[in-house]
């Protein structure tokens, strides 16, 4: 049976300014799934529009072998990028803070901490939460795996 994995490349998770590793993605997406369930949120959110892309994905398949071509294998690819690109919206739109789990939006979203700044906790505006530093975000990966 295929599966499709909602998760991470596991690179170093550095410590605002100081650039020292302190966690790998992996572990804080981890912690982050068994708080906050982001990436369960994000599948029952947008469950059908992820189903529409790996079927067309399939449809694509099809189509080209109808038309002689010789691919012998689904490439889910681009199904795998427009899912990236789903969960980067999810987190930047706030639409996980407007669903109403508890502990969302974070604290420290609301207080608009950014560890990206050199006074991280310096008073600013809200921001998403989920995108303190960005990393997490941007290693999101979506995969199929038999």
């Amino acid at each position: 049976m295929t599966v499709l994995h909602l998760g991470v490349l596991d690179i170093p998770y550095t410590a605002g300014t100081k650039k020292v590793a302190v966690a790998t993605t992996g572990e804080v997406a981890e912690w982050l799934e068994d708080k906050y369930h982001v990436y369960q949120h994000f599948f029952e959110a947008h469950g059908a529009e992820i189903a529409e892309e790996l079927t067309q994905s399939l449809k694509d398949f099809f189509e080209d072998q109808l038309s002689g071509s010789q691919a012998n294998a689904v490439s889910f690819t681009g199904a795998e990028s427009e899912i990236k690109h789903l969960f980067t919206k999810f987190i930047d739109t706030k639409e996980m803070d407007r669903l109403g789990y508890p502990g969302i939006p974070t604290k420290a979203s609301l207080a608009g901490v950014n560890h990206r700044m050199k006074h991280p906790y310096a008073k600013r505006g809200p921001r998403p939460s989920f995108k303190d530093t960005g990393t997490y975000e941007a290693a999101f990966k979506a995969w199929l795996e038999e």
